[in-house]
């Protein structure tokens, strides 16, 4: 099936100012990591010359032992912002794995896969928009069974679908772009609660278009589903929704539904995570490399200079017991 995605611009903005943080986070990682990491080089070129030094200077001894226990503190910094960047980009990928699952799932319920090969086949209405997080449920109970239906280019795309179902004995849904007009939405959504239409969007004008035939009696009420379903009683000709997921309306009365959160945009956005946790994790393995180096280097310093310690009390013992 040609499913006819945006795919570069779907994530929206808000996906591409949450990847420019993450890079901004790890320019700062970065810097600070090789600040450190220089620091450390410095002190170790410096403690150098303690093991040549028959006389350890106490301050010396104390600088040394402080250089090793600060290379400690950032090693294991290291290897715990590894850790989480390595949980992060796991998180990511099975948040991945369950979108795909999820529409995969949803297409399957249109049976997008029976109108394969068909001209002006667009996809699902979960293929096609971008929710505001948190609405997802309330969102798929306000478009009710348009959900289950594969979007098709114009009216008649939508009569070739049909044609194609019946010639094949096949069930289907279609919804075809541009055969619904929108009404203007009752004024009183605002007063009631938070018009649905508020929190869809799709980059596709004619599906914009559609959302506002679809969506436009759509309004989602604070508290339980009673109130909901006291809302719905006093207008009957909305629907009104939770966002848990509870839908009322004249079509009938429905307790929450099973959303996972899955659009397209979803996708994309998961996407764009998994890839920037992958730089992240990335540059956590170059700070921890960074890290053990320097850990190295401070840590055969400090060594040298215990060595010598050592040596010039033991030298001063014996030369004791020769008096």
């Amino acid at each position: 099936m040609r499913i006819e995605l945006d795919a570069a611009r779907k994530a929206g903005e808000r996906t591409k100012e949450e990847i420019d943080r993450i890079d901004a986070r790890l320019v700062a990682l970065s810097t600070r990591a090789d600040r450190a990491v220089q620091e450390l080089a410095t002190a170790t070129a410096e403690l150098a010359s303690i093991g040549d030094d028959p006389t350890i200077d106490p301050e010396d001894r104390a600088r040394a032992e402080t250089a090793l226990a600060d290379a400690e503190v950032a090693l294991a910094a290291a290897q715990d912002h590894l850790k989480e960047t390595a949980a992060e980009h796991r998180a990511w990928g099975a948040r991945v794995d369950a979108l795909n699952v999820a529409l995969d799932e949803a297409r399957a319920r249109a049976g997008a896969q029976r109108l394969s090969g068909l001209d002006g086949i667009i996809g699902t209405v979960l293929d096609l928009v971008d929710i505001d997080a948190g609405w997802e449920a309330a969102f798929e109970a306000a478009i009710g069974d348009a959900l289950s239906s594969v979007i098709v280019r114009d009216v008649a795309s939508g009569r070739a679908a049909l044609a194609h179902l019946h010639s094949r004995d096949l069930t289907g849904a279609v919804l075809a772009l541009g055969a619904a007009v929108a009404a203007p939405g009752p004024a009183l959504l605002h007063e009631i609660g938070v018009p649905i239409r508020h929190k869809v969007r799709s980059t596709r004008p004619e599906v914009e278009r559609a959302l506002d035939a679809l969506l436009g009696t759509a309004v989602a009420v604070e508290g339980e589903w009673s109130a909901a379903l006291d809302m719905s009683l006093a207008h009957p000709a909305l629907i009104v929704v939770t966002r848990a997921g509870d839908r009322f309306g004249a079509s009938g009365w429905r307790a929450g539904t099973g959303s996972a959160g899955a659009t397209g945009a979803a996708l994309d956005g998961a996407k764009a995570r998994v890839e920037a946790a992958a730089r992240e994790f990335e540059a956590a393995e170059r700070i921890l490399a960074g890290a053990r180096n320097a850990m190295g280097g401070v840590k055969a310093v400090v060594e040298a200079a215990r060595r010598s310690e050592q040596q010039v009390v033991s030298e001063r013992t014996r030369r004791g017991a020769r008096r």
